[in-house]
């Protein structure tokens, strides 16, 4: 199992950046994770209301690598693996807010 944290200052220069966005910053993302697993199949939940373009997207980041990319609204109902591994984000994100409440004495929600 991997986990990629992506810190804030990247989203935020993400979204600064003239021809990036938030979609193509998580293809990136999920590019870069499949680049390490090296799977015959990625199941991705796809973020973007344009499925193909996304996989595009996702594609352009894995260069040579042969993998069947799966992008999909709402994957993780429709796929266990997917479903898991949301928790599994969830559960890590919960677990450093809460360390981030205790270093700064304060309730500041779920991020």
């Amino acid at each position: 199992m991997h986990i990629k944290i992506i810190e804030p200052k990247e989203i935020d220069d993400a979204l600064e950046h003239p021809t990036n966005n938030l979609n193509r910053l998580e293809a990136q993302k999920s590019a870069e994770i499949i680049l390490e697993a090296k799977p015959n199949v990625a199941i991705l939940d796809c973020p973007s209301v344009n499925i193909s373009a996304y996989k595009y997207d996702v594609k352009k980041y894995l260069g040579d690598l042969d993998v069947d990319i799966k992008p999909s609204h709402k994957a993780d109902v429709y796929f266990p693996c997917v479903a898991a591994a949301s928790i599994i984000a969830k559960h890590t994100r919960d677990t450093i807010l809460e360390k981030l409440k205790k270093v700064h004495d304060m309730d500041f929600g779920s991020g």
